[in-house]
């Protein structure tokens, strides 16, 4: 019995239509029916092909499900991937309002990217809430700090309406202050909420 179940067991536990049928016709046939030890090889061997078709029905169905769970994380980092594209502009934007010396120049570019109900936070400053009040925080930024700078030292990382990015504040000195902006923003691409925070995460 044991040579038999061998002979009908490749290696790599496959069985394709031809072995089945060829399994099957022995399974049928008259000497293999005679005895009590015969008909045990017959179960043997009918649990053979059952448990190598459900191998590969199990196999297939696991290699199906990867495939999709693949497919699914692939199509979730490209929207990630696209919706964080389509937020580089309003970030830079924003960054740019914060570099002009004005406040007409300062409201030019804000209009572009925040909203009228829009509000900045950040360690220092109390709630501003709209265009006109973050014109006169950025405004009076500029004037503690004639000379300074900001820069973007990150891309805009966005996912369900919120996103961060990273930035550094140039002095006239030379000293560099860094920081973290925590945003979220709307389905017209307008930033509608930031809270700043300086320094690095220890």
């Amino acid at each position: 019995m044991k040579s038999i179940i061998q002979q009908l067991t490749p290696n790599n536990k496959e069985l394709d239509k031809s072995q089945v049928a060829a399994i099957h016709t022995k399974m049928n046939s008259p000497s293999i029916n005679k005895n009590r030890n015969n008909f045990l090889k017959k179960v043997a061997i009918g649990g053979i092909v059952l448990g190598g078709s459900l191998s590969l029905l199990v196999e297939n169905t696991i290699a199906q499900t990867i495939s999709k769970v693949s497919e699914t994380t692939v199509q979730a980092d490209i929207r990630i991937t696209d919706l964080n594209d389509a937020m580089e502009e309003p970030i830079r934007q924003y960054t740019y309002a914060w570099n002009q010396e004005s406040p007409a120049a300062i409201k030019e570019a804000l209009v572009k990217c925040w909203s009228a109900t829009s509000t900045y936070i950040d360690p220092r400053t109390p709630l501003a809430v709209g265009i006109d009040q973050l014109v006169e925080v950025i405004y009076k930024s500029y004037k503690r700090s004639p000379g300074r700078k900001f820069r973007l030292v990150s891309k805009a990382d966005c996912h369900h309406g919120s996103g961060r990015f990273k930035w550094e504040l140039i002095l006239a000195n030379k000293e560099v202050i860094e920081g973290t902006d925590y945003f979220e923003y709307n389905e017209k691409k307008q930033i509608t909420r930031i809270v700043g925070f300086f320094g690095a995460l220890l």
